[in-house]
């Protein structure tokens, strides 16, 4: 298996500027701030957990095999052992229709 993709898609994340820290002397967090990292954190969660390499081959496979919409996220949530609704975001993220 090729992992150049999946590489591709961490480096792009961590090279983007999201990662990025400063440093700095003292730093005062907001709310603002701790969302911006949830977000982040949820981001890479979901790159490790359901990497593109292989949920998409995943999706199509399913996708022509299941009989509706809705049994494509709760098998995919089930195959990579995730919650069905962070599925469906990956499912979005991806430009993937579900």
């Amino acid at each position: 298996m090729s992992y150049s993709s999946m590489d591709t898609e961490f480096a792009s994340e961590f090279l983007d500027g999201d990662f990025v820290h400063r440093k700095a002397t003292k730093i005062a967090r907001s709310s603002e701030t701790d969302a911006a990292i949830e977000r982040q954190a949820n981001r890479m969660a979901s790159r490790i957990l359901m990497p593109k390499c292989t949920f998409r081959p995943a999706y199509y496979n399913i996708r022509n095999t299941a009989s509706n919409g809705a049994n494509v996220s709760v098998t995919l949530a089930a195959l990579y052992g995730v919650s069905r609704q962070a599925a469906e975001i990956r499912l979005k993220e991806l430009g993937l229709a579900y």
